[in-house]
């Protein structure tokens, strides 16, 4: 496990070395989702959550790999006695780690725009959604974006997922509302799911071998 948080620190780093792309981010997560809310009344908290997961998930992950890139760390990571898994546990928990506090800093601040305005809160139905369920279907995105990066080694085509994405993080879509009434109603079952979902991806990854990677990437 020192090994893991060694990568973990590592990553951190990088963040703070490409800190006005990070921060960009994280204004934009702060501004972005308590402006949703004042739009939207307490359906903005969902918006806010995705955005502050699912995009810091995204900004940061592609700091990573590319500070890795220009930095020329990727074989060097894949030369050490590092094991795959714990390469990518190590990004996945720093990765998460920020993009999660970001998701918490902009609800908080999107309950203060809320309460203000509209003296209302989320209703307590809805809290394992944001806390939990969406939190952990960023973690599956972070899983699918670098089992990408580590089989193609090149993300730039997920710009184009990203820009499908983003007018859903704008504005859900009512034809959805079933489906998140739904997860509101049974939350244990997504919760289940996406556990055993990250689980198995993390199985795929941290079972590539270091060998194609190189090829990958070099």
């Amino acid at each position: 496990m020192r090994r893991v948080w060694a990568v973990f620190w590592k990553e951190l780093r990088s963040f703070y070395g490409f800190g006005w792309m990070a921060w960009l981010g994280v204004l934009v997560a702060l501004a972005f989702g308590p402006l949703q809310s004042l739009r939207m009344g307490a359906t903005g908290f969902l918006v806010t959550s995705l955005w502050g997961i699912f995009g810091g998930v995204y900004l940061l992950e592609t700091i990573s790999f590319y500070y890795e890139r220009t930095q020329g760390s990727s074989l060097m990571l894949l030369s050490s006695p590092l094991t795959v898994g714990e390469i990518f546990l190590g990004k996945y928990l720093a990765i998460f780690l920020v993009a999660y506090l970001t998701q918490l800093v902009a609800l908080a601040i999107s309950a203060c725009v809320i309460w203000s305005t509209f003296a209302v809160l989320p209703p307590p139905s809805l809290l394992p959604m944001l806390f939990i369920t969406i939190p952990i279907y960023g973690f599956v995105f972070m899983e699918l974006y670098s089992l990408a990066y580590a089989l193609l080694g090149n993300v730039s085509y997920l710009w184009l997922v990203m820009v499908l994405i983003f007018p859903f993080l704008l504005s859900p879509p009512s034809q959805i509302m079933p489906i998140i009434n739904w997860i509101i109603s049974f939350p244990a079952l997504p919760i289940v799911l996406g556990i055993l979902l990250a689980l198995l991806l993390f199985f795929v990854v941290s079972r590539i071998s270091k060998e194609r990677m190189v090829m990958v990437l070099s």
